[in-house]
């Protein structure tokens, strides 16, 4: 008897999820099927001719929490690093369900949903320019000014924050109309204040790229957010730390990115553009 290929686990769950009939319980297997199935890009690559995304897009909008998690998660491993998979999902126009899910008062939810939305548009010039008509900067904001928001949903926005930067940067004549404002900037910034380890080094690598992203940043956070003297803060902090620590070299080289970006304010533009 033939052993059954992926292609075809992968249509039994997708029938699953398209019979309207199917019980809560047979939904979540076939989304957890899904998603193991779907990590090989040969599959993900046929999940949309298969009719998997459609279906999988429409189990986002299910009342039970746990299918739009797993939901979620599925479209970001099926899209993560696979541009063919991103622009059918912009088809679809998933941005604004994914949008209102990361908002969601359930971490677990917000958490999956960013991820998902960050696979989507992460080197997506286009996906990028939607997540920017849509304010997507304003949901960044107020997730990371938000200090009631889990550490995972602040690393995961930094991390997005960066991203977004370094492709302005490389995508400029797309994406250089949508410099960050300062309420954004400063959400990054304050984020150094951190309490945890990750989430600071998180905020200064964003802070990196956004160093280079555009002139209007650089301007914002040195002349706005007063930059400098932010970092030398951090920098007394830091260094604090290594010296009361036996094992401080991940400090070090954090103190060392910290001298290395506050110094591009110091040389002004010039060192920003040598970064």
């Amino acid at each position: 008897m033939r052993m059954p290929s992926d292609a075809d686990l992968m249509k039994i769950a997708i029938a699953d999820l398209q019979n309207s009939s199917s019980s809560f319980e047979d939904r979540q297997r076939a989304l957890q099927e899904l998603l193991e199935l779907v990590e090989p890009i040969y599959n993900s690559n046929d999940l949309h001719k298969l009719g998997g995304l459609v279906v999988v897009v429409n189990e986002l909008n299910r009342a039970e929490k746990e299918l739009r998690i797993l939901a979620a998660w599925v479209l970001g491993k099926a899209s993560q690093n696979n541009e063919l998979v991103q622009n059918q999902l912009l088809e679809l126009n998933v941005l604004p369900t994914l949008m209102g899910m990361v908002r969601s008062s359930c971490t677990e939810e917000a958490v999956k949903a960013l991820y998902a939305l960050s696979a989507v548009i992460r080197n997506h010039p286009v996906g990028q320019e939607q997540f920017y008509l849509l304010d997507g900067t304003s949901l960044l904001k107020d997730l990371m000014k938000d200090t009631t928001s889990d550490t995972r949903l602040h690393r995961k926005c930094l991390f997005l924050v960066a991203d977004l930067a370094e492709q302005q940067s490389e995508f400029s004549e797309v994406l250089s109309k949508y410099d960050p404002n300062k309420d954004y900037l400063m959400a990054v910034v304050n984020l150094l204040d951190a309490e945890d380890f990750d989430t600071k080094e998180k905020a200064l690598m964003a802070i990196h790229s956004l160093t280079g992203s555009s002139d209007i940043a650089y301007h914002l956070l040195k002349h706005e957010c007063h930059i400098k003297s932010v970092l030398h803060r951090l920098e007394l902090q830091l260094d604090a730390v290594i010296q009361s620590t036996n094992d401080s070299d991940s400090v070090k080289d954090f103190l060392l990115l910290c001298q290395k970006i506050r110094s591009m304010f110091s040389n002004g533009e010039e060192g920003r553009s040598n970064q």
